[in-house]
């Protein structure tokens, strides 16, 4: 009937609405706004969970890999996106240094910004969110020490940190040494390639299983 059409239509049309006015999508424009080079369906005129790149569940984003985008340097309106599990860069740039806000995601579980052109050192702050599992930052133009808060993510299973300019030594855990912990800890290092961290004192632990006599 004529009034099932139209309750039909009224439904949809608060349904879009509400999605261009919730808290992400305002977060999401103001973000396309600030980055240079995003894809071109990113439209403010349109719900942000249908751009490219961007994947949603009940209007909320939960995912950000874009490709092929310059970003220039983020604002600090990414912090807005509480609930964001992944944000990882495929073939694109960023400028400067890696924003804390993106430490201060509370749900975040992968931040992968492989060749990404990102500078600077690696804050030794702790992530808020206690799910981190992959931190892929290889291949950029990171330099100075890593930092002992990378120690503290039990859930962190995949790490790249090579092809950066780090100095120094991989930060030793604190407190008494039990056989997984320094397993993990030459995983650690070896998915990172950075061996030549090591501190002396475990380098021929970390290598004896591959010695042959």
């Amino acid at each position: 009937s004529m009034k099932t059409a139209w309750t039909i239509t009224l439904l949809l049309f608060l349904c879009v609405a509400q999605a261009q006015t919730s808290p992400d999508q305002q977060a999401m424009c103001t973000l396309a706004k600030a980055w240079s080079g995003v894809p071109a369906d990113w439209n403010c005129a349109t719900p942000c969970c249908k751009w490219s790149g961007v994947y949603c569940k009940n209007n909320i984003v939960l995912l950000l890999n874009p490709s092929n985008v310059n970003l220039g340097q983020m604002p600090g309106q990414i912090s807005l996106l509480k609930n964001l599990e992944a944000f990882e860069i495929l073939q694109g740039t960023m400028a400067g240094t890696i924003p804390l806000d993106l430490w201060s995601l509370p749900n975040l579980s992968s931040l992968v910004l492989n060749q990404a052109g990102v500078s600077g050192t690696l804050p030794n702050i702790p992530f808020a969110s206690k799910k981190i599992s992959t931190l892929g930052l290889s291949q950029n133009n990171l330099s100075g020490t890593v930092p002992q808060s990378i120690l503290n993510y039990p859930s962190l299973r995949q790490i790249a940190l090579n092809g950066n300019s780090f100095t120094g030594t991989l930060p030793v855990p604190q407190g008494s040494w039990t056989t997984t912990g320094l397993e993990l800890y030459c995983l650690l290092a070896s998915l990172s390639l950075l061996f030549s961290l090591l501190p002396s004192a475990i380098v021929l632990f970390c290598f004896i299983p591959y010695l042959t006599f």
